[in-house]
């Protein structure tokens, strides 16, 4: 057996000579290592979240989860199944093998959705979703707006235009907005003044959603042209609802 202190020591310029060779050829590849703060990997990993409204969770369990469970089983590429009963709320999370490529992991997932749409005994109103986009996405910079003295509205305009311009980068995948105030009229009313007209709220509410409809009004043919009618009245502006004309009576007066 050889003894390494001993050859080490005895014959230290050899020993030394390596050292500095493998040194050198450590300094000279490491200029050439991939340096990446995000790199490319592949997610191998789906959710399918069906939803049961008022189930219990053995009933999700009986009649969605394990309906669930025994497709997803038919999978080749299948490695691991999981699965989530809650009250009214089936999750069931699918990871596939390390051998299954990327460009062989969307063909799975969508032969998965094509066979999820095939099961023929779930409950009335139950749909499978599979959620297999945006699993892997990493947001690598968040910027906020803040305002001062600007309307939620005008601060969604500047928040689109800075979405525009991030979006166009090179090296941008995907803009998101996120805590964007929803857009809401509401319509206040007299009880009273409105049972004198004859109307009432479910009434009132039917007239106005009838009209601010965008339906298309066809197309008349006048010799070699083609013409496109379209349809007003519908809502654009405050004004526009505030003008409305609202039928009253039997006659609609």
């Amino acid at each position: 057996m050889i003894n390494f202190a001993k050859f080490s020591i005895e014959k230290n310029r050899i020993v030394l000579s390596i050292l500095a060779v493998v040194m050198i050829l450590g300094l000279v590849f490491y200029k050439d290592l991939s340096r990446d703060s995000m790199p490319p990997f592949t997610i191998r990993v789906a959710t399918i979240v069906t939803a049961f409204p008022g189930a219990s969770p053995d009933r999700v369990e009986e009649l969605v989860t394990d309906k669930i469970e025994k497709v997803v089983q038919e999978l080749p590429e299948l490695k691991k199944v999981t699965s989530n009963s809650r009250t009214g709320l089936s999750v069931v999370s699918v990871e596939l093998k390390m051998e299954v490529s990327p460009k062989e992991l969307q063909l799975v997932w969508d032969r998965l959705r094509r066979k999820l749409d095939n099961i023929a005994d779930l409950p009335a109103q139950v749909y499978p979703d599979l959620q297999d986009d945006g699993i892997g996405e990493v947001f690598g910079i968040a910027i906020g707006l803040k305002s001062d003295g600007f309307t939620y509205a005008e601060l969604k305009k500047y928040a689109d235009l800075l979405r525009n311009d991030l979006i166009s980068l090179e090296d941008a995948a995907k803009v998101e907005i996120n805590g964007v105030q929803e857009e809401r009229v509401f319509i206040k009313y007299d009880n009273a003044k409105l049972k004198s007209y004859g109307l009432t709220s479910s009434t009132l509410k039917s007239i106005i959603s009838s009209t601010n409809i965008l339906n298309s009004g066809g197309e008349i043919n006048v010799e070699d042209e083609r013409i496109v009618l379209e349809p007003s009245g519908n809502f654009n502006t405050l004004k526009d609802i505030d003008r409305m004309l609202i039928p009253v009576g039997n006659k609609g007066e």
